[in-house]
């Protein structure tokens, strides 16, 4: 299937957001070497089995690329363990709010975080009891918010906690 749209901003998100809908949930898979891209995507498969790094006060914890939503958790689980009131200064902190300053990053509840559209509310993480961490964000945004998680926590990032994404 070939779908035009003009470009701009508006258009690259249309089709990034079809792109990911589409992949997600199978109904599309990319040839090592896409018609009309010289550089190509890597297969679906490929995709999916790369592991990137994520190391904790010095423990190893493997993840897969595709999820590095899990990566987050993770850190939010290992963290809190250290700082009992850590998911509460998080969501008592500006920062919580995000850069559109609609929704939250971590929340008692899945509504907080997807306020606007309630079909992503069944893919947040839950990191505890009553605790919720959204992870519709791409590898930049998921860093980010490892990174400053880590200093409301105390701690420090590239030290204490540490994540890499081969690719």
């Amino acid at each position: 299937v070939r779908i035009g749209i003009e470009g701009g901003h508006d258009a690259d998100r249309v089709k990034w957001q079809l792109g990911h809908y589409l992949l997600e949930h199978d109904y599309i898979r990319f040839d090592e070497q896409a018609k009309g891209n010289e550089r190509g995507r890597k297969s679906e498969k490929s995709q999916h089995s790369r592991a990137g790094e994520l190391v904790i006060f010095g423990k190893k914890f493997p993840f897969e690329i595709k999820n590095g939503a899990d990566a987050m958790v993770t850190v939010l689980q290992e963290l809190q363990k250290r700082k009992s009131d850590l998911y509460e200064l998080i969501y008592e902190s500006d920062w919580n709010w995000g850069r559109t300053g609609t929704r939250r990053r971590i929340a008692p509840s899945p509504e907080e975080l997807y306020p606007a559209h309630p079909h992503l509310r069944k893919k947040c993480k839950e990191i505890n009891n009553n605790w919720f961490v959204s992870t519709n964000h791409d590898r930049k945004t998921i860093v980010n918010i490892i990174e400053h998680v880590t200093e409301v926590a105390g701690f420090v990032f590239g030290r204490d906690v540490i994540i890499n994404f081969d690719d």
